[in-house]
């Protein structure tokens, strides 16, 4: 995974207001991203004032007759130039994560198991303080839990305390448990049918028929791998 911060990048609300602005000058929508991504705010409303206009059409590619009109649009109502200056502008941060080696998407088109390994990932980045997940392994990309929650966790579990309701064994065991408490629960309540490490018989052998289906499952699937 990795973030990328790019400086006055968030501009949505700019964009909005120049679309808004230019209703009735036909201008193409092309146009007024060009305007709202290559010129910031500030600068543009000071380059109508000082009517560059062969500036503006340099820096965004538009003809020289269109910026004359898009001028002329905010020169015709001049509060208009001071919303320009007044509408925020914010440095974009994007995380993008590693779907295949060396090969990086952006949130927004990662499948909803990606982008949940994504935020359970950050939440894990900082901090000393408890934290707690109920089942993540229900919204979680699979083939990450052990890659990228279970070794994160190894990492930094003696620096802060992890919690998990989970019935994912690649993070009850991959991760290291120090203490697990084996649950039965109806409809109404919850007791603790064993509590304790892997080294405690009652523990172990309740964590196995839990999380794995009991040893004849494990052996089934270790022959069905050929291990």
């Amino acid at each position: 995974m990795k973030i990328e911060l790019t400086s006055d990048g968030h501009r949505e609300k700019y964009l909005a207001f120049l679309k808004t602005a230019l209703t009735g000058t036909r201008a193409r929508t092309d146009m007024v991203e060009s305007l709202g991504k290559k010129i910031h705010p500030i600068e543009f409303a000071s380059l109508i004032r000082a009517n560059k206009k062969n500036e503006i059409s340099n820096k965004t590619g538009i003809s020289i007759d269109w910026v004359n009109t898009i001028v002329n649009k905010f020169n015709a109502e001049p509060a208009n130039i001071y919303k320009i200056e007044s509408t925020p502008v914010e440095d974009l941060i994007e995380i993008f994560f590693a779907v295949e080696k060396d090969k990086y998407r952006p949130l927004e088109k990662l499948s909803t198991g990606q982008k949940a390994t994504v935020i359970v990932s950050l939440s894990l980045v900082e901090g000393t303080s408890p934290i707690i997940f109920d089942q993540p392994e229900d919204a979680l990309y699979s083939p990450f839990i052990f890659e990228y929650i279970v070794q994160l966790v190894r990492d930094t579990k003696n620096k802060r305390q992890f919690i998990f309701a989970t019935h994912n064994p690649n993070i009850a065991i991959g991760a290291g448990l120090d203490l697990a408490l084996v649950l039965e629960g109806s409809s109404d309540e919850t007791t603790i049918q064993a509590s304790g490490g892997l080294d405690d018989e009652e523990t172990r052998n309740l964590i196995i028929l839990h999380l794995e289906g009991g040893k004849p499952a494990i052996r089934r699937r270790l022959d069905a791998y050929r291990m």
